[in-house]
């Protein structure tokens, strides 16, 4: 994902020079259009490199079932483990995409809605230190974590949690990093990606299937700093998933209004619920529900738990393991209370 503010991009003259070593430029626009994609793609490598290099991206804390490695840094291990938190392990090789991985033709009309009603400064904030997070989090055997978040922007930023409102952890030194396409986004590659609907589910189609970008976007519009532009196309394109209905009005655990959102994902035996206020273009709140029986889930004492042993949903793992689950039941709900700049 190309950044021009914080990656060398070429001048004209080394751009030419790079797209001759892809090939003699044909006439066709076809072929032209190809050989650019190319080049940029090596360009997004390259600056990826770089930035991978210059410092290790701290993952903001929170629901990760739907990313297919979950590998957070030893620092955030550390503070979470200090603040009671749950981490859980996962091996193997990616999931096949389901059926459903194509976007559909069908636009979800309140979903696209919310993108009409999402406010904020033109441009957002690309250089604002840091970002303020507040959610609660309820797990399956209904044990209620309440948790403050600041990201840092940049390095040295910190990403600091105050869990039940305790003291401030410092989770992590370096920038935060939010999960879309499968990679690690930072704040600044935010502001790298395209704010056309279209050209923005052009760059993150074929990365994920319809279900797994779903969430990750709904994690990206509920705790990043996406610039309201950012976060229309986000919504529009969210609108055009397959898989996705609308099932009416209702009430987050706050009490505040919205539309609910929902899509099944039967091979992990979970529905997910999104309650989104499409008069701001908030994310509101999201619930996790059995379709299928779960078996208990020890508690993780100072072993981690594989998902092996979560059957495939590590959502809802609390201090002391999880229930038993039926078909209805509650993994976990996680309601968004507050997203601004700190």
């Amino acid at each position: 994902m190309n950044d021009d503010r914080t990656s060398t991009v070429p001048a004209d003259g080394d751009l030419w020079d790079e797209l001759r070593s892809v090939g003699d430029l044909a006439v066709d626009d076809r072929e032209l259009e190809h050989a650019l994609r190319q080049v940029r793609a090596d360009l997004d490598t390259r600056i990826a490199a770089e930035r991978r290099d210059r410092a290790t991206p701290a993952r903001t804390p929170g629901p990760s079932r739907y990313r297919r490695v979950i590998g957070p840094a030893a620092g955030v291990l550390a503070a979470a483990a200090a603040a009671g938190l749950v981490f859980i392990t996962t091996d193997g090789p990616p999931a096949a995409p389901d059926a459903s991985s194509s976007p559909s033709v069908i636009l979800v009309g309140s979903l696209a809605d919310a993108a009409g009603g999402v406010t904020g400064p033109a441009g957002g904030w690309p250089d604002l230190a840091h970002w303020q997070l507040r959610f609660r989090r309820v797990v399956a055997d209904g044990t209620r974590t309440d948790s403050t978040q600041v990201l840092g922007n940049e390095v040295p930023g910190t990403l600091t949690t105050s869990i039940d409102g305790g003291p401030a952890v410092e989770s992590a030194t370096g920038p935060a990093a939010f999960t879309l396409a499968e990679q690690d986004v930072t704040w600044p590659a935010l502001y790298a990606l395209p704010t056309d609907p279209a050209a923005l589910a052009e760059q993150l189609a074929g990365s994920s299937t319809a279900g797994d970008l779903l969430v990750q976007m709904v994690y990206v519009l509920a705790k990043s700093p996406a610039s309201p532009e950012l976060r229309r196309a986000l919504f529009l394109a969210a609108s055009k998933l397959g898989g996705v209905t609308d099932e009416g009005p209702g009430v987050d655990s706050a009490g505040r209004g919205g539309e609910w959102f929902v899509r099944s994902f039967p091979e992990h035996g979970t529905k997910m619920s999104i309650l989104v206020s499409v008069s701001t273009g908030t994310v509101l709140e999201t619930r996790l529900t059995a379709t299928r029986e779960f078996q208990p889930v020890r508690s993780p004492g100072a072993e981690p738990i594989s998902v092996a042993e979560t059957q495939g949903v590590p959502e809802g793992v609390g201090a002391a393991g999880r229930p038993a689950l039926a078909p209805g039941d509650l993994i976990e709900t996680t309601t968004y209370l507050e997203s601004r700049p700190a």
